[in-house]
């Protein structure tokens, strides 16, 4: 894709060839950005100066480049799937996800050093001393660069329960994988913080299993259908945890104006920042009134926002 920088883009058609019609007079930087990915581009723009007549035959010439393929694996040979490899060097951040049997490939680098990390969801991945973490690419040729990371199979089980100690089924529950020296408040961390995978869900006893986990220590979050959550920070593979999820509650209120009256329009956040938990909604000509139901318990922050002004307020809720 061919970009006039501030005023439009244009991309390329399978000869390279580009068009941008309705341009004014005037000087323009034309930038190169492969949205593929990957591809390396001149890291300069071309300028390009436009008067009364059309402007044909501007040639951008791609840099020379060579390519880097290889496998994402375990310890034990096997390959790893869901894994994005990430270069760096500079500003460019080129990447590539793995295939289901582990390979990858960049088939067009710029030449030079790269920092190269992997990735799955928002989990980075710690390589072994196979392959090390930089690359060194050389126009072309293709280098080859294997990594390897420990083994994905660990296991986490436990039950979910309520707030009556009753096994609670088809209760939705995620293992989110903690930083190295992760401290206290992980679960507000690691809840926006999605690894990718898909929740397992607890069977009719209200126990769970969790499979093919990187070594570590984990944030469990389990989730009901109606509301309801429970936490468990830094629990390392191979325990056994219980999650106890209690009865949720309502937070619910009215806006009103100094002097009387209620806006027109207005929004309505809560945010608990110890476990990350928020909601926000939006009310047009409601009276004033909104609502939050189904919440677990925790110290909320409340914040309504309008064309007339904003306020802030805290909010304790109990469980029920």
């Amino acid at each position: 894709k061919v970009g006039l920088l501030g005023s439009g883009a244009s991309s390329t058609d399978v000869t390279g060839r580009f068009a941008m019609r309705g341009l004014m007079p005037g000087a323009y930087q034309l930038a190169l950005q492969d949205w593929k990915g990957g591809r390396a581009v001149p890291s300069e723009s071309t300028e390009v100066r436009v008067d009364d007549r059309d402007v044909d035959g501007v040639r951008i010439e791609l840099p020379a480049t060579g390519g880097l393929r290889g496998m994402v694996r375990d310890e034990q040979g096997r390959p790893l799937t869901r894994v994005r490899v990430q270069l760096s060097a500079g500003g460019l951040m080129p990447g590539a996800s793995a295939a289901d049997d582990g390979t990858f490939e960049f088939p067009a680098l710029a030449a030079g050093s790269y920092r190269v990390t992997a990735w799955r969801g928002s989990e980075m991945l710690q390589a072994q001393e196979e392959g090390g973490s930089t690359v060194e690419v050389t126009v072309g040729t293709m280098t080859r660069l294997d990594l390897v990371f420990a083994a994905a199979n660990g296991v986490i089980r436990g039950v979910v329960r309520d707030e009556d100690g009753g096994a609670l089924a088809d209760a939705f529950v995620t293992a989110r994988r903690e930083a190295e020296g992760a401290s206290a408040g992980a679960a507000m961390r690691e809840r926006w913080m999605s690894s990718g995978d898909r929740p397992r869900l607890s069977e009719v006893d209200g126990q769970f299993t969790l499979s093919g986990l990187m070594p570590g220590r984990y944030t469990l979050l389990a989730q009901r259908r109606g509301g309801g959550e429970a936490t468990h920070e830094h629990v390392a593979v191979g325990e056994t945890v219980t999650l106890t999820i209690a009865a949720v509650g309502r937070i619910a209120g009215r806006v009103v104006l100094p002097g009387g009256g209620v806006p027109e329009e207005f929004t309505v956040s809560v945010r608990d920042p110890v476990s990350g938990f928020r909601r926000s909604d939006s009310n047009f000509r409601s009276d004033g009134t909104w609502g939050f139901a189904e919440l677990p318990a925790g110290n909320y922050e409340l914040e309504v926002s309008a064309a007339e002004g904003f306020q802030k307020r805290s909010v304790a809720l109990a469980a029920g």
